[in-house]
């Protein structure tokens, strides 16, 4: 206040005592005064917040395959759990689903074809190979066994003398070819084997694993695009309203992009931030009252359903921070459509006392460190120290010093003073 301003009040308040003084005979006409009586009812003290509506259940949809975005929802429609809200483009994945099938079966029919790549006459031509191979094997082991014995003779033979030296080298001669033509013998029984064991299998393995390889490939293809596809659809998780959509349809979208916000109104609540030194004055159940613009010259009832089990900190719009715990209220869904972000007045009742005696706020004032009051009684003003209960910013308890019904000054001027006469 400026100090002009603080002289004109003065001056204000000096004119007001000097009219008192030379034209009511030093009375004050009760028309001049603010009274009350000393009501008794019901009383409640208040917590005074600021509240917000919000949904406890909620459900972020995201992309989870790039592709155009098609839907026809719009904000504030209803959708079901396990619904579709919009679809990703499937019209691509379809045609890449029709060409991944067309490729495994492709894949199928090469791995059928060298499964059977080898014909029966093949086998049969290999099995009689095979046969005339052991046939010729048999008629070696049999020359190889009579040189092995004859050259063997020889080398006794020519111990005593018996037989010229020519006769040994030509014996074993005969010998080493009998032993080249069994290691040959062998050798082609072997290669008949091998052979036929290859035509049994129809092919090597490894071409085997190779076309093995490519069906699965194709088949796993097929799997993924149905993967996506099923993908491509929206689904809603939960019974509720589109609350946001970030996209327009026809908009093309990478996974992860969110998509739209869904939330269930029946999960709708005023959330309010209380500090923690007023907690104490809260209970599960305890009644409130909401108002605001939203709701006109109306208010509607609300309880109290939750109080969270941890504070969080909180910077006031001052900068300080506060600790404070989250308390939500229920209130008549039936009756009120909020909507999610509206913002209230929100008044809790911290105590609640019936038949109550009580005054305007303003009639109660401090004299002396003392809670007082004037009551105009006979006609004239009496000081009296009272004591005081639950308060809220229109009424205040009197618990004694006052009685019901009788008259009580609020805001009382600075001219008025114990004695004072009231003229009627």
């Amino acid at each position: 206040m400026t100090k002009v301003k603080k002289i004109i009040l003065l001056l204000a308040a000096a004119a007001f005592i000097a009219w008192l003084a030379l034209n009511s005979n030093g009375a004050i006409p009760a028309d001049k005064l603010r009274t009350a009586k000393v009501a008794k009812a019901d009383m409640c003290e208040y917590i005074k917040l600021r509240g917000k509506m919000e949904l406890e259940r909620k459900a972020a949809l995201y992309a989870r395959i790039p592709g155009v975005l098609n839907f026809a929802v719009r904000e504030g429609d209803a959708v079901k759990a396990g619904g579709r809200v919009a679809v990703i483009g499937p019209e691509d994945l379809n045609i890449t689903l029709k060409r991944a099938e067309a490729f495994y079966q492709a894949a199928l029919a090469g791995l059928e074809e060298v499964r059977n790549s080898v014909k029966i006459e093949q086998i049969k031509q290999a099995e009689q190979q095979l046969g005339q191979a052991k046939i010729a094997l048999a008629a070696t082991l049999t020359e190889y066994n009579y040189r092995n014995d004859l050259y063997r003779k020889m080398i006794e033979l020519r111990k005593s003398g018996s037989v010229s030296e020519q006769n040994q080298k030509d014996t074993r001669n005969q010998y080493d070819a009998a032993e080249s033509a069994r290691r040959e013998a062998e050798a082609r029984v072997k290669i008949a084997e091998y052979n036929l064991e290859l035509l049994k299998k129809g092919s090597s393995e490894h071409l085997i694993k190779a076309a093995e390889s490519v069906a699965d490939q194709a088949k796993a293809s097929i799997e993924e695009v149905k993967n996506n596809i099923a993908k491509s659809d929206i689904i809603s998780a939960l019974d509720g309203v589109i609350l946001t959509k970030f996209f327009e349809p026809g908009s093309f979208v990478q996974p992860g992009a969110l998509l739209f916000e869904i939330g269930d109104t029946s999960s709708a609540h005023i959330r309010c931030d209380v500090l923690t030194d007023d907690i104490a004055k809260i209970q599960i159940g305890r009644g409130a009252v909401v108002s605001g613009d939203i709701l006109g010259a109306e208010s509607a009832e609300a309880e109290v359903i939750y109080i969270a089990p941890k504070a969080f900190t909180k910077v006031s719009s001052l900068g300080v921070e506060q600790q404070k715990i989250e308390v939500r209220l229920s209130y008549d869904k039936n009756r009120y459509s909020f909507r999610p972000g509206y913002e209230f007045d929100v008044d809790i009742i911290a105590k609640k006392k019936a038949m109550a005696n009580f005054v305007p706020y303003k009639a109660v004032f401090d004299m002396n460190g003392r809670s007082s009051v004037f009551v105009i009684k006979n006609d004239a003003v009496e000081l009296r120290s009272v004591e005081t209960g639950i308060e809220n910013d229109d009424f205040i308890e009197i618990t004694s010093g006052a009685s019901e019904n009788e008259t009580v000054i609020v805001d009382p001027p600075n001219a008025v003073k114990p004695g004072l006469k009231v003229k009627r």
